[in-house]
């Protein structure tokens, strides 16, 4: 398929702009596949002066995310660290049971009981008191008001994984990994308390020779609990399928855009990337997501955390698999062994209902 590169300076700033095209110029995935058009739509508006035709400012905000349940936390150190998901599991048991730093860490959920709020004070203070360069943090907070995260209604078996109020934990005491899982765990237990990060969003809107381009940007007003998340280059990219967010300058209706290029560029739609062991964790949660019938589909949404196995055996289910040699790593990616594949071939051909996502439905329906 083909984009149309195209940069327009205004008020001193050189800007990368999405053009707009009418959806009869785009296939089923949105892309445009005629490189004609997009050829004589850059020919027409290189180096040509258009005007921003619209701006709009909007103020929004971000919730802090929930504190971590052992899926995320498995999933957050995938994606951050390259942690595999039992090292993460092995941490947080060692931080719980041998450090007493941690809560109990075979939870789904990611909410806390509402008695508890108590003890927020305390375990603040155990945090500064373990680590002083925390103390900046701490003091950031606002722990008079309850927060999202403390709801019994959404309560099961066992809370969230958060620190505790344990004044003599060592952090120097801990492996590097257990320092790393702590690290993330604390941290997100303080975000609960420093506000909604705020920010205003701002989408220009230029026209061209009769074409329109568009593209968005941000200011944070306020930080709030982005504070204290962890340096990572990662959480400034887009997701797939989202727009890529820009800092823009001041502008208004009826600047002046002058286009400094336009080029069309074929681009190649990538195959599916291959699962990391944080990914392959999301993928075993959401199984819907593989079920093409609408009856089993629809089971699998309406059991909260149905998936493939729980949160506290999918490390093992992916670690039994490394272990028969049926999987392995490439960089951080995991990919099938030659004996891996001959055994879902020869299962799809024996026994195929057991690799069909549709019998875990059939058992969860029961």
């Amino acid at each position: 398929h083909y984009v149309l590169d195209a940069k327009f300076e205004i008020q001193g700033s050189i800007i990368p702009m999405d053009l707009i095209m009418a959806a009869e110029h785009l296939d089923a995935q949105g892309h445009c596949v005629n490189q004609a058009l997009m050829q004589t739509i850059a020919a027409k508006i290189n180096r040509k002066i258009g005007r921003v035709s619209d701006v709009k400012s909007t103020p929004e905000r971000e919730l802090p995310p929930l504190p971590y349940y052992l899926g995320s936390l498995q999933k957050e150190a995938s994606k951050r660290f390259g942690l595999k998901v039992q090292v993460v599991l092995d941490a947080c048991q060692s931080l719980y049971e041998k450090h007493k730093a941690t809560t109990y860490p075979r939870t789904d959920c990611e909410y806390l009981p509402e008695n508890m709020f108590a003890e927020v004070p305390a375990i603040m203070q155990a945090l500064v008191a373990i680590d002083p360069s925390m103390k900046h943090l701490v003091a950031l907070t606002k722990t008079d008001a309850r927060v999202r995260s403390f709801n019994d209604k959404h309560i099961t078996a066992h809370h969230a994984i958060v620190p505790t109020a344990n004044p003599n934990v060592r952090i120097a005491d801990m492996s590097k990994t257990e320092q790393i899982v702590y690290e993330l765990i604390r941290r997100r237990f303080i975000a609960q308390f420093l506000g909604d990060h705020l920010f205003t969003k701002t989408v220009i809107t230029v026209r061209c020779e009769g074409e329109n381009f568009t593209k968005s940007g941000k200011v944070t007003t306020t930080p709030g609990w982005k504070r204290v998340e962890l340096a990572d280059a990662s959480t400034d990219k887009a997701k797939p399928g989202e727009e890529a967010v820009v800092a823009l300058p001041s502008c208004q209706a009826g600047d002046q855009a002058c286009n400094v290029g336009a080029n069309c560029v074929a681009k190649k739609t990538e195959a599916p990337k291959r699962f990391t062991e944080g990914t392959l964790l999301s993928a075993m949660e959401a199984i819907d997501k593989e079920i093409d019938d609408p009856r089993f589909k629809a089971v699998m949404k309406s059991k909260e955390k149905a998936g493939i196995g729980t949160d506290a055996t999918r490390p093992a289910v992916i670690e039994n698999l490394f272990k028969r040699e049926y999987i392995a790593t490439e960089k951080k990616f995991i990919r099938p062994s030659d004996r891996g594949v001959q055994l879902i071939e020869l299962m799809e051909k024996m026994t195929p209902q057991l690799v069909d996502p549709v019998l875990t439905a059939h058992w969860e329906e029961r």
